[in-house]
C-alpha cells in the first residue's frame, strides 16, 4: 500500500505552470453581468489524483476521472461582512493542456474590481450552467443559494453514472474556489478541484496467500444511495489548510432522492480482473450516515461470489463503518473508498436481499479511504513520512498486549548516506510536557518511546499499551515522528469510559435483591443430543449473558462461523431462541436470558451421517471507542447409538 501511497503523492505535487494573457470579453449571454475591465489570465488547475493500471477496455481510469470538457467562472462579490453575492459568469478556454492530467491549464476572463471576490470553478457541466443562468437575473443572489441549484441528477430505475467505456462515458463534475482582489497585476491563479462524486473499488487482497483459490467475486450491489448530489458542497463542509482542501460532511440537495437500490455491477474488465476486482466502475453521490445507526437506512456492498467449490453464488454485507466498528461513515465527494477483503470464512447468505437485511459476516475487510490530498501523511516532495490513523481513543481499563486496536502502523521513504527511517522525537501530554508516564509505545526492533526508531524502510507495526485511568478524567499524549525534517504527531486519548465485555453462563440466573444475576458456570457452549425419535425437540436450554458497559445497546445475530468437526460430517444447525435471535437488547441492564430449542428435521438416514451439527449466536456491543463481538456456539450431538 505504501508504494501506491507514495506513486499517489508525487502526483499531487504540483508546480505553477507559465502563464499568458489576451483580451477577449466576458459571456454577454447570462443577464445581471456588471461591467468593468477585464483581464484574461492563466488559470492553474490541480485534480486529486489516484494511480491505476495504465490498460483500460471498457471501465474508465485516471484520465477519464480527471478529464475537464468544460470551465465555467462564477464570480461572487464580497462583502465587508463576510457575505459574497452573484457578480457575473465567463467561460473557460483550454489551452496547452493535456487533457486528464493532474495540473491542466485554461484561459479565463477576469474583471478588475476594488473589492475581494470569491471565483467558483466548475468543470464538466457547462450546458446545466447555462441553463440556470438563462432561467433567471441571478444578480446580488447570495452565494450558499446560488450554487445550491447547481445540482446533477441521474434517472431511470438503474441509476449508475455512466462509465461504459474510455469512449462511453460521463465527464466528472468538479468544484474549486479561491478568494482574492483582482487587479491589472494578476496574470494567473491556481485552484485544487474537488470531484463531486465518491468513488468505490472493490477487491481481494492479494497479498493473502490462497485468498483467490478460497473466493471468486462475481457481482457487487451498491444500497441506499443517492440519485441526485450537489456539484459544490457547502461551504460549511469544506475544509482548507495551507496545502490542502477536503469535505468533513456531505453536502446533500435541497430535496435528496434515496434509491434503495442495488445498483448491480458485474464489468471486471481493465482495471478490474475477472474473479478478483472490480474497479472504476462505481462513483455515487455523497450520502450521510443513517441519524439512528440504522442499518437498512446506511449506504453499504452486498458482495457476491463463489465460495471454496461452490457453483452458486452466495452474498456478504459489507458496511462503511467508523474506526468503532459500530458508527456508520458518511459518503463524501473526492474519496477513493477501497473494500479490501483480507478473509472469507464461509459462504455467504443465499440471497442479495437477505445478505443486505442481515449483519455483516463470514468476510473480513479493510475499508481504505484515500482523498487525494488528505492523507495521514507529512509530504515535502521527495519524502514521506505516513500512519495509518492520526488518533486513537482507548477506554479507560489498562491494556498490556496487542489487541488490535492498539496498533499504530508508521512508515517512511526517507533515506541520505548518513540516515534513514524514523523516529520517535517526543511524546508530550495536552500541556506539551514530557515525559508521559501511563503509555508506552514499542517498535518492532523493542526500542520505546522516546528514541524507539525503526530503518526498515517498511509498514512497521508500534503497540501501544498503557495502565489503567484512575485520574477521574481523560488523559492525553501525543506521540511525535520524525523523518528527516518531516514531522507527524499521533494524538492518544485514554478517557473514563468502561471497557467492553461479554460473558456467557448456564441457566436462567437468579434474582438477588432486585437484580438479575448469573447463577450457573461460565460457559462458551450449548450442548444438546439428537433424540431417537424423528421430529422430536429437546426442551429449550435457558443461558445467561452479561455485559459491560451495563447501559449499551447490545446486537445479537445467527452465525455460521464454526470451528472444525470433532469428529463425522458437519452441517449447519437449525435452531430457535426466545426472544427471537436477530434483534438489538435495548434493556440497558447488563444482563440478559436467552432460551434456545433445536430443531430436529432430518430423517434417521441423514443422523447416521450427520454425526455433529453446529451454529452459533453472536453479540457485539461497544463504548464509543472499542467494539466486542463474542459467541456462544451451539452444538447438537447424535445419540450413541449412531456414533
Amino acid at each position: 500500500m505504501m508504494k501506491e501511497i507514495c506513486k499517489l503523492m508525487f502526483i499531487i505535487t504540483f508546480s505553477l505552470l507559465a502563464f499568458s494573457c489576451s483580451e477577449e470579453g466576458v459571456n454577454e449571454n447570462t443577464s445581471g453581468e456588471s461591467s468593468g475591465k477585464e483581464q484574461e489570465i492563466v488559470l492553474s488547475m490541480k485534480v486529486p489524483a489516484i494511480k491505476e493500471p495504465t490498460s483500460q477496455l471498457r471501465s474508465i481510469g485516471a484520465t477519464q476521472e480527471n478529464i475537464i470538457q468544460t470551465l465555467d467562472l462564477i464570480a461572487f462579490r464580497k462583502d465587508n461582512s463576510g457575505n459574497s453575492y452573484y457578480d457575473y459568469h465567463t467561460v473557460g478556454k483550454l489551452t496547452d493542456n493535456t487533457q486528464g492530467a493532474s495540473t491542466q491549464n485554461s484561459k479565463v476572463i477576469v474583471r478588475l474590481k476594488d473589492y475581494e471576490q470569491e471565483l467558483v470553478f466548475i468543470t464538466n457541466a457547462g450546458t446545466l450552467i447555462d441553463g440556470i443562468l438563462k432561467s433567471k437575473s441571478w444578480k446580488d443572489t447570495p452565494k450558499d443559494i446560488f450554487l445550491s441549484q447547481l445540482e446533477f441528477a441521474l434517472s431511470g430505475t438503474n441509476a449508475k453514472w455512466n462509465t461504459i467505456s474510455t469512449s462511453n462515458y460521463t465527464a466528472l463534475p468538479m468544484w474549486g474556489e479561491i478568494s482574492t482582489k483582482i487587479t491589472q497585476n494578476t496574470t494567473q491563479l491556481s485552484v485544487t478541484l474537488l470531484r463531486m462524486l465518491a468513488k468505490i473499488d472493490v477487491q481481494l487482497d492479494e497479498t493473502v496467500t490462497g485468498l483467490k483459490s478460497k473466493f471468486k467475486l462475481k457481482s457487487v450491489r451498491l444500497y441506499n444511495t443517492l440519485t441526485n448530489g450537489r456539484i459544490a458542497p457547502n461551504s460549511s463542509a469544506v475544509q482548507k489548510t495551507t496545502n490542502s482542501i477536503s469535505v468533513t460532511a456531505p453536502s446533500l440537495p435541497e430535496t435528496p432522492k434515496n434509491q434503495l437500490g442495488p445498483l448491480i455491477y458485474t464489468d471486471f474488465t481493465s482495471p478490474g480482473t475477472t474473479d478478483v476486482a472490480v474497479r472504476s466502475s462505481i462513483y455515487t453521490f455523497e450520502s450521510p450516515a443513517p441519524a439512528d445507526d440504522n442499518p437498512l437506512e446506511a449506504t453499504c456492498l452486498v458482495v457476491g461470489g463463489l465460495y471454496d467449490k461452490d457453483t452458486k453464488e452466495t452474498y456478504y454485507r459489507v458496511d462503511f463503518l467508523e474506526d468503532d466498528g459500530v458508527t456508520y461513515k458518511d459518503i463524501l465527494r473526492n474519496y477513493r473508498y477501497l473494500i479490501n477483503i483480507t478473509n472469507v470464512m464461509d459462504r455467504g447468505h443465499e440471497d442479495p436481499q437477505e445478505a443486505f437485511e442481515s449483519k455483516a459476516e463470514n468476510m473480513q475487510t479493510e475499508v481504505e479511504m484515500w482523498a487525494g490530498n488528505n492523507l495521514a501523511v507529512s509530504f515535502n516532495g521527495q519524502y514521506f513520512l505516513y500512519v495509518n490513523k492520526n488518533k486513537f481513543d482507548f477506554s479507560r481499563d489498562a491494556c498490556t498486549a496487542n489487541h488490535g486496536h492498539n496498533v499504530l502502523i508508521v512508515n517512511t521513504n526517507y533515506a541520505t548516506s548518513t540516515k534513514r527511517g524514523w523516529i520517535i522525537n517526543n511524546i508530550t501530554d495536552e500541556d506539551g510536557k514530557s515525559p508521559v508516564s501511563w503509555l508506552t509505545v514499542t517498535a518492532p526492533n523493542h526500542t520505546i518511546n522516546v528514541g524507539a526508531y525503526s530503518e526498515s524502510l517498511k509498514e512497521d507495526s508500534l503497540l501501544l499499551t498503557f495502565s489503567q485511568n484512575t485520574t477521574g478524567k481523560p488523559r492525553y499524549a501525543n506521540i511525535i515522528f520524525a523523518a528527516g525534517r518531516l514531522r507527524y504527531t499521533v494524538q492518544v486519548v485514554q478517557d473514563i469510559r468502561e471497557g467492553v465485555s461479554i460473558t456467557f453462563y448456564s441457566g436462567e440466573g437468579k434474582i438477588s435483591g432486585i437484580e438479575l444475576v448469573p447463577n450457573g458456570s461460565v460457559i462458551d457452549t450449548l450442548r444438546f443430543n439428537y433424540p431417537l425419535i424423528q421430529a422430536i425437540n429437546q426442551d429449550a436450554l435457558p443461558f445467561t449473558v452479561t455485559w459491560t458497559p451495563k447501559d449499551a445497546e447490545v446486537r445479537v445475530f445467527e452465525t455460521h462461523r464454526y470451528t472444525q468437526p470433532i469428529y463425522g460430517t458437519t452441517r449447519y444447525l437449525n435452531f430457535n431462541t426466545n426472544p427471537p435471535k436477530l434483534r438489538v437488547i435495548s434493556t440497558r441492564t447488563g444482563i440478559f436470558v436467552y432460551h434456545i430449542g433445536v430443531d430436529f428435521k432430518h430423517t434417521p438416514e441423514d443422523r447416521q451421517e450427520m454425526y455433529y451439527a453446529q451454529s452459533a449466536l453472536g453479540f457485539f456491543l461497544s463504548n464509543g471507542v472499542e467494539e466486542l463481538e463474542k459467541q456462544i456456539v451451539i452444538i447438537c450431538y447424535p445419540p450413541l447409538d449412531y456414533r
